[in-house]
């Protein structure tokens, strides 16, 4: 059974810090100061934001450099900044000896088309480890709502007013549990962004959003803005213990793989908001303490 922690924190926008544009002399030999994405599938190497990176297809997208949802929600990525992500069509392509340096990054993860794997370090094993979907996926996992709904605002008293309105920035930060009984601590950041690789969607270790909607509560009323995050369901994985072999790229070994069995995660998605209007505040959860914990079991 996982479990996980979401944390509601306010606080106002911040701002994502991307890595400088590599040039073609060293651009694929360099990792980037803040991490990101390196492609390296093509003589044409590119780097980029792990903001602009396309999951289901592993490649660039054409948007604006920094990732907005719509509905005025603007998100920005916190705890991926310093993992480097490499995307390979095949692992033996890291036999190239000039990618030996790469591994020396233990929050790099790498990526192989081909197989449809993920390297990542785990710090509590010292090892590096590939992970894949026991069975070849044919689509992406499909979305679903958050089973409550979390309130990010304090209820707006207008039960002798006028009305008014409630506009709020918040946060929400995910924290998985150790039952997935495949080790004690993990390299999270690099774990969450090998197994978004390896599902083909992105799920978020920790993200920031600022909300600019509007609540319109009116006379003798109360009025609460909550929201429904997205989670999805992670297909059960294999996590075999590799190492890199120079010359070779990354060589698994022999030994039985760790077997993942299925547990949600937190989607980066929109999540849905909720303007609760009620003249009862029984029906509001007024009471809740905002940037206090709730405990997901999936």
């Amino acid at each position: 059974m996982l479990s996980f922690c979401i944390t509601i924190v306010l606080l106002g926008i911040l701002d994502l810090i991307y890595s400088a544009p590599i040039d073609n002399s060293t651009r694929a030999y360099v990792q980037p100061q803040y991490g990101g994405v390196i492609d390296l599938t093509s003589p044409q190497v590119k780097a980029f934001p792990i903001s602009q990176l396309n999951f289901t297809s592993m490649a660039l997208i054409n948007e604006d450099p920094v990732q907005s949802f719509s509905d005025g929600i603007s998100t920005i990525e916190r705890d991926d900044d310093d993992v480097v992500v490499y995307i390979l069509n095949k692992k033996e392509d890291m036999g190239n000896p000039k990618y030996k340096k790469f591994t020396e990054n233990k929050k790099s993860v790498f990526y192989f088309k081909e197989t449809k794997s993920s390297v990542y370090y785990d710090e509590s094993q010292g090892d590096w480890y590939e992970l894949q979907a026991k069975e070849r996926q044919t689509s992406t996992p499909k979305l679903e709502t958050y089973p409550e709904l979390l309130p990010v605002s304090s209820c707006l008293d207008s039960s002798y007013g006028s009305g008014g309105s409630i506009s709020v920035s918040y946060s929400l930060t995910l924290t998985m549990s150790n039952s997935l009984a495949i080790g004690g601590s993990f390299n999270i950041h690099a774990l969450t962004l090998a197994i978004s690789a390896a599902i083909g969607t992105k799920v978020a270790g920790s993200f920031t959003a600022s909300s600019t909607y509007t609540c319109l509560v009116g006379k003798g009323e109360y009025g609460q803005l909550l929201i429904e995050p997205f989670v999805v369901e992670i297909p059960e994985m294999a996590r075999s213990k590799t190492w890199y072999k120079f010359l070779k790229g990354f060589v698994t070994s022999g030994q039985k793989a760790d077997e993942m069995r299925s547990f949600k995660m937190i989607a980066f998605h929109k999540p849905n908001h909720y303007c609760m209007i009620d003249t009862d505040t029984k029906n509001l959860q007024c009471a809740a303490q905002l940037g206090g914990s709730k405990i997901f079991h999936g």
